[in-house]
């Protein structure tokens, strides 16, 4: 009677253990690692606190500190509408009539780079750099036109920007004229007496 061949058993494995978890510790003394953690919350709430209300923290803030804390108010709106800068004569006789200051100001001279409208941006309110910037401009003027200037205005132009997803033109210059008053802003304007005062000299 023939023997049944006995069936080999695997080899019995051993139990694998995981490895032990080690857990590496914040570099730094405890004290250090507590501080951090607050001052990282502070840092969020004063970053929230801008954010929501805006000029809150001046009196408590320093300046410097308070600039990194503005992040979530640098455009706390959207803007509807356009900006462009642009520049009237005021002749000695006649109606007041667009000036293209574009040849006077040849950096950038069809784009919102150009130095006259971020002289306008920047110094709009401010009466020296307008009074300089008329005079420059009257003088590049008289350099290429023989008509006498007795003043100018500097206003701005505040044009609808079109709704997201809408089609519209690319952007064009167009003539002062088709703007409606509305849309116009005067920032500054030659006093009528300096007007008259320069009309009556005998100056070119």
């Amino acid at each position: 009677m023939a023997r049944k061949a006995r069936r080999s058993e695997p080899p019995k494995r051993k139990k694998e253990t995981a490895p032990e978890i080690e857990v590496a510790p914040s570099p730094g003394p405890p004290w250090l690692r507590v501080a951090l953690t607050i001052a990282g919350a502070l840092y969020i709430a004063a970053v929230f606190i801008e954010g929501a209300g805006g000029g809150r923290l001046d009196r408590f803030v320093p300046r410097p500190v308070l600039f990194f804390c503005q992040i979530a108010s640098l455009f706390p709106r959207a803007a509807t509408h356009r900006i462009e800068y642009r520049a009237e004569g005021l002749p000695c006789r006649g109606p007041a009539f667009e000036i293209d200051v574009r040849p006077f100001f040849p950096i950038h001279p069809d784009d919102k780079e150009s130095r006259f409208d971020r002289a306008l941006h920047f110094y709009r309110n401010d009466r020296p750099t307008m009074e300089a910037l008329e005079t420059y401009v009257m003088e590049g003027y008289r350099r290429r036109e023989p008509e006498k200037l007795g003043g100018v205005v500097f206003l701005s132009l505040r044009v609808p920007i079109p709704k997201p997803g809408s089609t519209f033109p690319r952007y064009e210059r167009a003539p002062l004229s088709e703007f409606s008053k509305e849309q116009r802003k005067v920032w500054y304007a030659t006093s009528r007496d300096d007007v008259n005062r320069r009309c009556d000299a005998r100056e070119p």
